[in-house]
């Protein structure tokens, strides 16, 4: 089954061992599915594209949907917005 941005449920690298990449999507079926990557030397490359590729699916869903958020975070871009949920 093909694995999209929008289904991605978690993803993180394992503690122990860099080179172990794992995620969980949510399936068409309503369950969630875990996909265990290993990359050489490191996962890390892998994971930084996952997370670009998510923060340009958020960033096109807050560009379709300009509607006023509550906080006052109109007009700031995708590191903005999460930092400030961070801080918060």
């Amino acid at each position: 089954e093909e694995c999209r941005v929008r289904f991605l449920s978690f993803m993180g690298i394992a503690l122990d061992n860099v080179k172990l990449c794992a995620f969980i999507m949510h399936t068409s079926q309503n369950k969630f599915m875990c996909h265990v990557v290993h990359c050489e030397p490191s996962a890390g490359p892998l994971c930084k594209t996952i997370e670009a590729a998510c923060k340009l699916r958020y960033q096109k869903c807050l560009d379709a949907h300009p509607q006023t958020p509550k906080g006052g975070l109109q007009g700031k871009r995708v590191k903005e917005v999460l930092s400030a949920g961070v801080k918060a």
